[in-house]
């Protein structure tokens, strides 16, 4: 199940073998993925990155993870989970080391996944959630044309204090609406 976004993007599934390579990512970027991610400061050794990745590869994983693979570099992660699976609403979740930003890359991993979540995995809504403040983790939903529809106030506690997150949507019916759009362009 891997997928060619693009030319120079590709997204693939994790695996155990990632462990070294994603840990020094992780590592690397622990200033700039901490700010947002609660789980960065758990991540303190390449061991820690093998018991997330058994997780997230083992039979009872409760997401799909993939690696974000850019000019055959591993550059970040996007994954997606049920929120709730009677109705088919997943959540991606992502995030993207700080020299690969800017590029157009996560944007296009979230177009990507995004089309495959309702066109082949029959999904009703995708949902993304970000703290109100990662203006780069907004503007990604955004740029998706993901609909805003509300704050979940004091959501997640980071870094000593307790965060607000924004939430984006994206129904299947605007996902419709968005492919007629895109065909009466060409």
């Amino acid at each position: 199940m891997s997928y060619s976004v693009s030319d120079t993007i590709q997204l693939r599934p994790v695996a155990i073998s990632d462990a070294k390579e994603l840990f020094h990512l992780v590592d690397a970027n622990r200033a700039h993925l901490s700010k947002w991610l609660a789980w960065v400061g758990g991540t303190r050794t390449a061991d820690d990155t093998v018991e997330f990745l058994k997780s997230a590869t083992g039979s009872h994983a409760a997401e799909t993870v993939f690696a974000i693979i850019f000019k055959g570099r591993l550059a970040g992660i996007i994954s997606w989970r049920f929120v709730e699976r009677v109705t088919k609403r997943v959540s991606l979740g992502y995030w993207m080391a700080a020299e690969f930003q800017g590029n157009g890359i996560m944007a296009a991993c979230v177009n990507y996944l995004t089309a495959e979540l309702f066109d082949e995995q029959n999904v009703t809504a995708v949902e993304i959630e970000a703290d109100t403040e990662n203006l780069k983790s907004r503007a990604v939903a955004e740029r998706c044309q993901f609909r805003y529809c509300g704050t979940l106030e004091k959501y997640a506690y980071l870094n000593g204090g307790f965060r607000d997150h924004a939430v984006y949507i994206l129904t299947r019916d605007d996902w419709k609406n968005l492919k007629q759009k895109e065909k009466q362009r060409s």
